[in-house]
């Protein structure tokens, strides 16, 4: 197998755990000059730069919610807001027109350390704040809209909000993304469920930048198009509750499946057992090999655990039968590390391997 690492890098933070839960209100002021709109949305854009750091927990964290009880719960924190200036009134005011905001780049995530379980975890965080995002987002619009027209300040603050959801629904779709890479292979319920949820993040941004594309145009375009800006509106919000509905109880059926995995792994029944206690070293040198190659390209397809899980059999028998009260302990290595690579921790799998070639007496 040619080792070929899965090009992740995570920048600051991987998960959502702050997320913006509170409506923008209409803001009172004065009519905006066109300096003052575009200083303002250029200083949203500057700080959704970065929002992502901002917006996210680490992976750890995320981590630590597989432990807990019940889903993940976003927090209400708003990471950009509008802010407004006043200005005086200049006699013939020009039409302010909001200025375009730059999409944040797409986030990405380093799952090198991080079990197949955790990977989950930051998925069900994610999908949450994401969620959360893009109903803010969508509350704010129609709220914005209605009365039948959109002000440069409820502009600006609806631009913000959909900054927001873009940010969240960007992190989620990363995470999903990298999960099906790595254990796509694996056809199971919980993946189609995936799928499902992948598809509701996928309308959800695509309505979010159908709104923010209306929106750059200045409030007068988008107040003749304020029935398009509604139908994307209510599109996005389906969808959020839609990937809700999928999220639900996903990561403990993931975590069921994972168990599964490994009690069938261990259940593997040894079809070669060495015949002395050479043989059974020279056995469980044949292990870590396989161990090794399963694990060289960062992820463990299903042929290759069934390749680990038989050849961990054959070792185990071997030791036993032949390795006398000194090798023993190995047994239970072997077993580790199967039930590791079965349960997708493949960080904790090769620091196994490491301690069990360690461990192994020459040959």
């Amino acid at each position: 197998m040619k080792p070929s690492p899965i090009p992740i890098v995570i920048s600051g933070a991987v998960i959502l755990t702050t997320i913006v839960a509170c409506g923008l209100g209409a803001v009172a002021t004065p009519a905006l000059s066109e300096a003052d709109v575009k200083a303002t949305v250029d200083a949203a854009v500057a700080v959704t730069g970065t929002a992502q750091a901002d917006l996210s927990a680490t992976a750890t964290a995320a981590v630590a919610a597989t432990n807990a009880a019940g889903p993940p719960t976003a927090t209400a924190t708003r990471v950009v807001q509008a802010t407004f200036t006043t200005a005086p009134t200049p006699t013939a005011p020009p039409t302010p027109v909001a200025a375009p905001t730059a999409a944040p780049p797409a986030p990405t995530v380093d799952a090198s350390t991080m079990s197949e379980e955790e990977l989950a975890a930051a998925i069900d965080a994610a999908v949450t704040a994401a969620v959360a995002a893009t109903q803010q987002a969508t509350a704010a619009t129609t709220t914005a809209s209605s009365d039948g027209t959109l002000s440069t300040e409820e502009t600006v603050n609806v631009q913000v909000t959909l900054t927001n959801a873009d940010e969240a629904i960007a992190l989620a779709e990363s995470l999903v993304g990298t999960y099906s890479q790595l254990y796509g292979e694996y056809a199971s319920e919980t993946l189609s469920t995936l799928q499902a949820m992948e598809n509701d993040l996928n309308v959800m941004a695509e309505n979010s930048q159908s709104i923010a594309g209306i929106l750059e145009q200045g409030s007068e375009a988008a107040t003749a198009a304020i029935a398009k800006i509604k139908a994307a509106a209510d599109a996005a919000n389906a969808s959020a509750t839609q990937a809700q509905a999928h999220s639900k109880g996903w990561l403990t059926k993931v975590q069921g499946e994972l168990g599964t995995r490994a009690s069938g792994a261990l259940a593997t029944q040894p079809t070669e057992i060495a015949a002395d206690r050479q043989g059974a070293l020279q056995s469980a040198a044949k292990y870590l090999e396989t161990v090794r190659a399963g694990l060289a390209d960062g992820k463990v397809s299903p042929a290759e655990l069934t390749q680990i899980a038989q050849s961990g059999a054959n070792a185990s028998a071997s030791i036993k039968a032949h390795g006398g009260p000194q090798l023993q302990n190995l047994t239970g290595s072997i077993d580790g590390i199967t039930q590791q690579v079965a349960r997708g921790e493949l960080p904790q799998a090769r620091k196994g391997v490491d301690g069990l070639a360690g461990s192994l007496p020459g040959r």
